[in-house]
């Protein structure tokens, strides 16, 4: 008890169960952890008698360690398929008879032992150039501690010390090396001073120790495997980025890795990596089911504005009051300007309303050219340079909104051409001269109506605050939309930021 040191070998002696290769796909991980055969084993029951010769049987990979006697390999071995340690006799005791007897009689009595805490022997022979060695089985330890348990002194202390109990924390005797609570409960628990709180038996200790070590290596073959899904998912998203494969195929497969990765390993930071470029980069082709969606959108939105439009003609047939008490020069036209108004109300009515596609673009056409007819009659009551810029002004900029670009481009050209088309007629003289300068005066020529002083400016005045009324409302009404979309969009981050932590999420 006074020479026992805090080592805890993690080798599995107690299992009976063959131990297992591991994968050579990591699709075998998932989802069942079900391991496939060897990748080097033949797959057709036939048996390679190339590889029984001892220096072929035994491919080495690196030093295990080295004692005063012999040297310890790990080696692949090639027949049964299985990772053993290969223990040779040193170099400069080849020649020493005594060294090599009692080198192949330790081999011997280890292989006729059978305990728990003996290394089990699976061969003895000796290599082609004569030198002995045996070969075991490949054991996977973690020196906890390099102290004694007990610290060294007179055999007096070292009793005195073994009855008074010592403190078998490794928190406390290798705080460096960060062993994990499970193990360190299995140290203190082997090294308890009562007989009752010890483990019952050195098997029962073997038993403990190789339920952590198989969780232990369980959590490794996840690990691995979650790599490879990672990997696969990472390719798929590059080539589906880079057009190699069409994005939904690309995309899907990428996801399908993501999701095995992430069930495999919740914590691989390349996967989450991963997963944020395929939540947040934007394909060079926008698949057509987003396409969709949008165009969805545009026309929630073009309902909205139809909508407005709608309201807009009624508010100006309300002020009909105040423009007949203008007094009317030509009827027909005051009638005609109405009977517009009216139809571009009930145009905007049909594209607020749930039309047919077909049916909402004509009336989207028809409120377009009846709002164009309403402005440009408008020109022959004040002239087209008064009040009518204002009226053609948010028209266009009502247009802008629109959800396709021709939409948008005939908005501002009917906007201008509303203006500038009855100018240049009146310049060239198609058209009466809406104004009269002289002496430093502009005077209207009025062509519809009279223009009495007190109607004339009441007209203007309500013209003018209905105009700006309606075009702060259908402003204000997209920029809650765009809001709300903004809103939707950051909320969307925030869940996607605390789904992804910060190193995988912001890799640089």
């Amino acid at each position: 008890m006074a020479l026992a040191r805090s080592v805890i070998d993690t080798r599995p002696r107690m299992s009976n169960r063959p131990r297992e290769a591991p994968p050579a796909d990591a699709d075998a991980l998932a989802p069942t952890l079900a391991l496939p055969a060897p990748a080097e084993a033949p797959g057709d029951g036939t048996f390679d008698r190339s590889r029984t010769t001892p220096s072929v049987r035994y491919a080495p990979s690196a030093p295990l360690g080295r004692g005063g006697m012999g040297e310890v390999m790990a080696c692949r071995d090639r027949v049964i398929e299985r990772e053993v340690a290969k223990k040779a006799l040193l170099p400069e005791l080849e020649g020493d008879p005594q060294a090599r007897a009692r080198f192949v009689r330790e081999a011997r009595v280890q292989g006729q032992l059978e305990h728990p805490a003996i290394v089990p022997v699976y061969d003895l022979g000796e290599r082609a150039d004569g030198v002995p060695y045996f070969v075991m089985k490949r054991v996977r330890g973690l020196i906890l501690s390099l102290e004694p348990l007990v610290p060294r002194g007179s055999l007096r202390e070292m009793l005195d010390a073994t009855l008074a109990g010592v403190d078998a924390s490794l928190a406390s005797r290798a705080p460096a090396r960060d062993v994990a609570p499970e193990l360190a409960a299995i140290c203190l628990r082997a090294t308890a001073l009562e007989p009752a709180a010890r483990h019952p038996s050195a098997r029962a200790l073997c038993e403990e120790v190789e339920r952590y070590l198989e969780g232990d290596r369980d959590l490794e073959r996840r690990r691995g495997a979650s790599a490879q899904h990672s990997a696969r998912a990472e390719h798929a998203l590059e080539a589906a980025l880079t057009g190699t494969v069409p994005f939904e195929e690309g995309r899907a497969r990428a996801m399908k890795e993501l999701n095995r990765a992430l069930a495999l390993d919740p914590d691989n930071r390349g996967a989450m990596r991963t997963m944020v470029r395929l939540l947040t980069e934007t394909p060079r082709e926008v698949p057509e089911e987003v396409r969709a969606r949008a165009r969805a959108e545009d026309q929630r939105t073009l309902q909205m504005g139809a909508r407005l439009s709608s309201l807009t003609p009624l508010l100006y047939l309300l002020m009909l009051p105040i423009v007949y008490a203008l007094g009317v020069r030509n009827g027909w036209l005051v009638g005609g300007v109405v009977l517009a108004i009216a139809g571009a109300a009930l145009a905007g009515h049909v594209v607020s309303s749930r039309a047919s596609l077909t049916t909402r673009r004509r009336g989207e056409w028809a409120i377009v050219g009846l709002r164009a007819l309403v402005l440009l009659s408008l020109t022959r009551m004040f002239g087209p340079l008064v009040l009518v810029p204002t009226l053609a002004a948010a028209f266009g900029v009502a247009m802008q909104v629109h959800p396709e670009k021709v939409g948008r481009h005939v908005g501002a050209w009917v906007a201008c051409l509303i203006v500038g088309v009855p100018t240049l007629l009146e310049w060239g003289g198609v058209l009466p001269a809406s104004y009269l300068f002289s002496a430093g005066e502009m005077s209207i020529v009025p062509q519809m109506h009279e223009l009495p002083a007190a109607p004339t400016g009441l007209l203007l005045l309500v013209a003018s605050i209905v105009t700006i009324a309606t075009a702060c409302v259908f402003v204000g009404r997209i920029r809650r939309a765009l809001s709300a979309a903004q809103l939707r969009l950051q909320l969307t981050a925030w869940h996607l930021e605390r789904l992804i932590p910060d190193d995988a999420a912001n890799p640089s």
